[in-house]
């Protein structure tokens, strides 16, 4: 646990510290919003993008560790970051240290329920706007607002034009790096199921408050489990308390148990 939080606070303090060199309190909510996204691209961008890419086995699946897995936080995805939700996890995190709300979104890719593209949503002027860290995208609509992603997907014709438009590094724009064409011919932002509580495209259960979102001080359980996405260090936290918590009462009842029947055992012998 102390090695976790460690590891938490130390997460903290980069992105903490990458806020602090990209936004101003005087730029608008939306103006930051923008640096931010452009940053993550900038920070993760080639030749990382495949530089950092793990090994492949003989099938050509990625060979990942332990940490890569199971401990995949947003620290460990700016450092090695190369795939969109690794772009979406450092976005996330930055907008979060910036003070606006974030939540995942995966679309998937036409009659490939098993290849999803992974970006984020940022709440913005009370409702949630898409980005694409991975190519710098915001969706534009002709009012000029920015479109949700259901916005998006309703009108995929339309929006589909502006993919790549603030794309930094077009020399790279080919299918190994920023497959652009790729995206607007497969994915039109239509919800893919890659995660327990969010299914085609809304939280599978309403927000609700919990004993442990009240401990932890998170307004409801989609929040929680939107920092536990982007802090693996905490997720593991409150795994281990809770299985910590059922050891102990499982303890506490076994001693309890113990010295009952050892009483009713004594009782008899006596007699």
């Amino acid at each position: 646990m102390f090695w976790l939080q460690v590891n938490s606070t130390y997460q903290d303090r980069i992105f903490q510290a990458i806020i602090d060199r990209t936004i101003t309190d005087s730029m608008t909510d939306i103006a930051k919003i923008e640096a931010i996204v452009e940053k993550t691209h900038v920070l993760m961008g080639p030749p990382r993008k495949t530089f950092m890419l793990p090994p492949k086995d003989k099938n050509g699946n990625y060979i990942k560790g332990f940490k890569d897995l199971q401990l995949h936080s947003a620290d460990v995805a700016l450092i090695g970051g190369y795939a969109c939700y690794m772009h979406a996890q450092v976005a996330g995190m930055l907008l979060q240290k910036a003070g606006f709300e974030f939540r995942n979104f995966a679309m998937k890719k036409e009659g490939h329920d098993s290849l999803s593209h992974h970006v984020g949503q940022v709440l913005y002027k009370g409702k949630y706007i898409v980005i694409d860290p991975l190519f710098n995208q915001m969706f534009v609509k002709p009012d000029g607002d920015y479109a949700s992603a259901e916005e998006v997907h309703e009108n995929w014709l339309y929006y589909k034009q502006q993919v790549g438009n603030k794309l930094l590094f077009k020399e790279y724009d080919k299918p190994h790096y920023y497959p652009t064409d790729f995206y607007r011919e497969y994915y039109d932002y239509t919800p893919y199921d890659y995660t327990p509580q969010f299914r085609n495209g809304i939280w599978s259960e309403p927000p609700k408050r919990t004993l442990t979102t009240m401990v932890l001080g998170f307004k409801d359980n989609h929040s929680l489990g939107t920092q536990m996405e982007l802090n693996r260090y905490l997720f593991w936290q409150v795994k281990l308390t809770k299985i910590y918590i059922l050891v102990l009462l499982i303890f506490i009842i076994s001693i309890m148990l113990y010295y009952v029947g050892r009483k009713k055992f004594l009782t008899v012998s006596k007699k």
